[in-house]
This record gives C-alpha cells, sequence and structure tokens, in this order.
C-alpha cells in the first residue's frame, strides 16, 4: 500500500507512527550516515562543499557550549505534536516552580533513546513552557552526538547543548534566573539495561550533577518518566558474554551505548510500542550556593535527592498500575 493510501486510510494512526519513526531513525542513523555522506562527497565534483562545512563547523565547535542554537520554529513543528499522541504523552506538574531561580532537572529512566526527555525539554509539544512559564527548557545531551556533522546542527536547533561542565557553567551563569536544564542522569550506561518492568535507575555514584547545583545554587528538580522503559525490548544476554564486555567498552570509551533492543515489527523494529508515558516533575530541591562544596556536602544532598526520587516513584506509580511491591531499582 502506498504512503497516500496509509494517510488516507490510517489518518492520524500513521502520521504518529512516523513522527516517532522520524525520530527514531535520526537519533540512530542520522549521524554516522551524515560522516560517510561527507568523506563519499570528498570524491565527487562536490568535493567543496565538505570542505566549506568542515570550515564552518570548526569556527562553531564550541557553540553547543554556549547555550547551543534553539529555534522555535523546529521546537514547534507539527510533527512532534504527532510524536507526542503515539503513545501518548503527559507531562504531570506536582508543584510549582518560580521563574526567580535557575534549575537542574534531573531526568528518569534513560530508556533506550531517551523518548521523554527528548519531547519534554527539546519540543514545544509537551507545553513544558505553558506549565512552567518564564523556564527556558535545554536538553543537556552526551558530547559524542555534538561531533556528528550536520546531525549536531539539527540537534541543537531543538535546545540540546553538551552535558560538559562547560556548558553547565555557561547556562547557569550567563541568566541569574529561568534556566531549566534537563539532564539524564543515568546517562548511556543505563541504556544497556533499559528493559520492561527493571525499573532500574543508575544514580548511586552519579554526583555530578549535585556538585552542580552546589557550585552555582541551582534548584535540583527530580523527574521521572513513567513508562519510558516499556518503549523497547532488550535482547537477552549473558552477563560477562562478549557482547556484554564490548557494549560497556564503548559506553566508556564513546559515551554513547549500543544496546540490542527492538521494538514493534515495523519500520526495520524502530517503532516503539504504544504505552503511554507520564513524566511527572517533582518538587524542587533548593539549594544555597556553595562553589567549594565538601564531599561530605555533596553526599548529604545527593542522599536528599535519592529519598525525594524515591518518594516520587511511590506516590505516582499508580499511573502505570505499578504493583505496590514494586519499588525503584537504584543502582
Amino acid at each position: 500500500m502506498g504512503i497516500l493510501a496509509q494517510l488516507i486510510l490510517y489518518g492520524d494512526s500513521f502520521k504518529q507512527m512516523v513522527g516517532v519513526l522520524q525520530f527514531s531513525m535520526s537519533f540512530l542513523f542520522l549521524g554516522w550516515s551524515s560522516s560517510i555522506i561527507m568523506v563519499a562527497m570528498l570524491f565527487t565534483s562536490y568535493w567543496y562543499l565538505p570542505l566549506l562545512y568542515a570550515t564552518w563547523y570548526y569556527y562553531d565547535r564550541h557553540t553547543q557550549l554556549k547555550g547551543g542554537r534553539r529555534s522555535d520554529t523546529v521546537r514547534r513543528w507539527r510533527v512532534w505534536r504527532y510524536y507526542r499522541d503515539y503513545f501518548p504523552y503527559k507531562l504531570i506538574k506536582t508543584a510549582d516552580l518560580p521563574a526567580d531561580r535557575n534549575y537542574i532537572f534531573a531526568c528518569h529512566p534513560h530508556g533506550i533513546m531517551c523518548f521523554a526527555p527528548f519531547l519534554t525539554f527539546s519540543t514545544e509539544a509537551s507545553g513544558f513552557t505553558e506549565i512552567f512559564p518564564g523556564l527556558t527548557p535545554y536538553l543537556l545531551t552526551s558530547s559524542t552526538l555534538h561531533k556528528y556533522p550536520l546531525f549536531r546542527e539539527y540537534f541543537m536547533l531543538s535546545g540540546a547543548v553538551d552535558a560538559s561542565k562547560e556548558s553547565f557553567k555557561h547556562l547557569l551563569t550567563c541568566q541569574d534566573s529561568g534556566q531549566a536544564l534537563g539532564l539524564v542522569v543515568g546517562g548511556a550506561a543505563e541504556a544497556l539495561e533499559a528493559a520492561p518492568g527493571r525499573f532500574l535507575v543508575k544514580l548511586e555514584d552519579r554526583k555530578g550533577f549535585i556538585k552542580m547545583a552546589l557550585k552555582y545554587g541551582a534548584s535540583i528538580v527530580p523527574v521521572y518518566s513513567f513508562g519510558e522503559e516499556e518503549l523497547f525490548k532488550l535482547l537477552d544476554r549473558p552477563e560477562g558474554s562478549w557482547i556484554t564486555r564490548f557494549q560497556r567498552l564503548v559506553t566508556k570509551i564513546f559515551r554513547i551505548s549500543l544496546p540490542v533492543f527492538y521494538g514493534r515489527a515495523i519500520g526495520l523494529y524502530m517503532v516503539p510500542f504504544k504505552e503511554p508515558i507520564f513524566t511527572v516533575v517533582g518538587e524542587p530541591i533548593h539549594v544555597q550556593k556553595v562553589e567549594k562544596p565538601s564531599p561530605e556536602l555533596v553526599d548529604e544532598l545527593h542522599a536528599r535527592y535519592r529519598k525525594a526520587l524515591e518518594d516520587l516513584f511511590e506516590t505516582h506509580k499508580y499511573l502505570r498500575n505499578i504493583p505496590a511491591e514494586q519499588h525503584l531499582n537504584i543502582k
């Protein structure tokens, strides 16, 4: 059946599927495929185009550390609304967040591809700026993603920036208030264990965001997206197997993960399962600025944050009918 016929027959359902598929394909393939295309063009009559881009790339190499290059037009693309409605997705506010300060939104879980964090902080389809007026959202992501040619340009237009110390410093000092930094705390390593029903978050050794909050006096907001871990299934792999060791090595070196997963049996299995997502934004933990926090102070705030995250999970797990005896699995 042709695409036009499917559009007529299935209407919004088909558009929604295309919306999530374009994100999956862009996330997984656009970066490395654009790199290959750039190299290949050097051996064609269009050789000057990658050279011109390389010049621009060098000139622009620090932009992702300086707030990026967001575009409200891109953030408001209609495709993001189809993406949202596919699951569907809902952003839930539990407390007011005054725009008179800066915030670090610590997001969990990572899932395979961070569908919920991207929708929340990199598009206007989530309703974030309406629910939290006066806040400007950014999604802080792996520096590796900002090294791919062309992909970095596309990614930054959505409001994505580098998750480096330099980026934190710029965003939390260029404005005294109103900055909303979304950070997926578990990172790429958590994606390797993002299977349905595990409710696993990597937090025990994740203290960098705590240090940044203390150093710049930013409030910390726990965020949990119920349903994110249900979107794909991981293929079974024995602990200690060569593939497990290889995946962890890649994650350690390149700060990206290579989970072996599958979704629905369409679109090369890259279409996520149709599961509702509820992104719950918890109450802020207000932090006093301490430029050189002691390890004890970091540990104390980390423990407070862990308790707040556990309480957030327990209070709202009914949204996905999670059994009462099931608790958050923190590693």
